[in-house]
């Protein structure tokens, strides 16, 4: 669990310093998508937002990451925590 939130953490890091900076010119859910390939992540949960929508779609649409839309974020927590101890063993 402690390195998806360090993947996250450093994904964010990454977007908002290319966002700082002017290297990137993309919108935001885009930025954030390409920071999750470059991260790694490959598993991700979500619950329904209205302001994330263009993300999830991205998500979604990525047969490389495995997306579960859960609708309460403790789901979303059990979820990943179920998949951290599967892939462990």
């Amino acid at each position: 669990m402690y390195d998806f939130l360090n993947k996250i953490l450093r994904m964010a890091s990454e977007a908002f310093l290319a966002w700082q900076d002017n290297r990137v010119e993309m919108n935001p859910s885009l930025a954030v998508y390409q920071g999750m390939k470059r991260a790694g992540i490959n598993f991700a949960t979500s619950v329904p937002c209205v302001n994330l929508q263009e993300l999830l779609a991205l998500v979604s649409g990525d047969p490389e990451i495995i997306h579960v839309p859960v609708t309460r974020e403790e789901e979303g927590v059990g979820v990943h925590l179920g998949e951290d101890v599967l892939a462990a063993v």
